[in-house]
């Protein structure tokens, strides 16, 4: 293959796709991007779509606020709670743009998401996607205890 044909080929993560002699590809093994949250409130961008935010940075609770859902078509990101070493309950609510376009734990018209018993937050993630009119959310679970709310939802 000549090499003008790979300069038209698409990036995958800032890297165009390496051919070897016998025409294949050799550099698709590429990363999540991670972004340790420092900050009390973090505006989502459109481009950090494919990211994981972690909170493991902040002294307390994180307010992520997502990208408008119609401009985000097609973009997903997930949210880990880590809390910081050593110390538990460090939360984080999820807030869609523009109000009531989430989708979670049976509710169409979410404003918010985030977990609500601190015993059971460290270590589980939300999930959320855009389709272009809502943002489609998903609680990942590490484990599953009985006794309180995993999941808090404002509408």
């Amino acid at each position: 293959m000549p090499n003008d044909a790979i300069s038209t080929m698409p990036t995958i993560m800032g890297n165009r796709p390496i051919i070897d002699t016998d025409g294949c590809i050799t550099n698709l093994a590429a990363k999540r991007p991670v972004v340790i949250v420092t900050a009390a409130t973090r505006l989502v961008k459109i481009e950090e779509s494919g990211t994981y935010f972690i909170n493991e940075g902040t002294a307390g609770s994180v307010n992520f606020t997502l990208p408008d859902v119609v401009l985000a078509i097609g973009c997903e990101y997930w949210f880990g709670n880590c809390g910081t070493v050593g110390a538990s309950g460090f939360n984080f609510t999820i807030t869609g743009t523009p109000i009531d376009v989430m989708v979670t734990d049976a509710d169409i018209d979410a404003d918010t998401i985030s977990f609500a018993t601190a015993s059971k937050m460290v270590g589980n993630s939300f999930h959320v996607y855009s389709d272009g009119c809502l943002w489609i959310t998903c609680a990942e679970m590490t484990k599953v205890v009985a006794g309180g709310t995993i999941v808090t939802v404002t509408s």
